[in-house]
């Protein structure tokens, strides 16, 4: 942690140097408990988005690998043989244990790095929807948070209400034509997938 837990240069500096070094976890950490203390500090909280972001692409890199190794890894590779020859396919049938613990561990790192994909996802777009919510008299703030939702957390439900809180605080900003084609095109997907592919409502609890 920083020396001083509420300066956000020092706190910016230290996540620089953990991301440097491979970190990014800890960066974000570090973030994370500078934002405990500072709740509204836009700064930290477009420092720790950015973050997210690296660990999206991070761990989308590392989820494809283990999953090109698992694709590719078959046992007739481990000797060089033509998985279409006769004596390929014979090798290819034979799962030994080699084989079998290469592709266990491929897929253990797939798995881990899908579940850390997942949460940078959702903690980028826990963090844009706190951007827009302290700065309501931002139209790139709330533009930012629905398009997040919508191209890079693909969740459409999320997207089309942030859009539609869009147009009605912003309707004549310059991104409101944009905005518009998309909630239409959001719709219309929604509708074409029919009812059972759209998520219900959450009910209200009651008791």
């Amino acid at each position: 942690m920083a020396e001083n837990p509420r300066d956000l240069t020092a706190v910016t500096d230290l996540a620089t140097k953990l991301q440097s070094e491979g970190r990014t976890q800890e960066a974000i950490e570090t973030y994370k408990s500078f934002l405990a203390l500072q709740p509204r500090s836009v700064e930290a909280l477009n420092q720790l988005a950015a973050l997210y972001q690296s660990q999206v692409q991070e761990q989308a890199l590392a989820a494809q690998a283990a999953l090109a190794e698992l694709q590719t890894r078959v046992p007739g590779d481990l000797f060089g043989l033509d998985p279409n020859t006769s004596l390929g396919r014979a090798v290819s049938s034979y799962q030994d244990p080699i084989t079998q613990a290469i592709a266990t561990q491929a897929e253990q790192r797939y798995a881990e790095a899908a579940s850390r994909l997942q949460s940078a996802v959702q903690g980028a777009l826990d963090t844009y929807k706190k951007l827009a919510d302290l700065q309501p008299d931002d139209p790139t703030a709330l533009f930012q948070y629905a398009q997040y939702a919508d191209q890079q957390a693909r969740r459409p439900q999320v997207a089309i209400a942030a859009y539609e809180r869009f147009l009605r605080r912003f309707p004549d900003d310059s991104f409101a034509p944009d905005v518009r084609r998309r909630l239409r095109d959001l719709k219309k997907a929604q509708a074409a997938a029919g009812p059972e592919q759209v998520p219900k409502k959450a009910q209200p609890k009651t008791g």
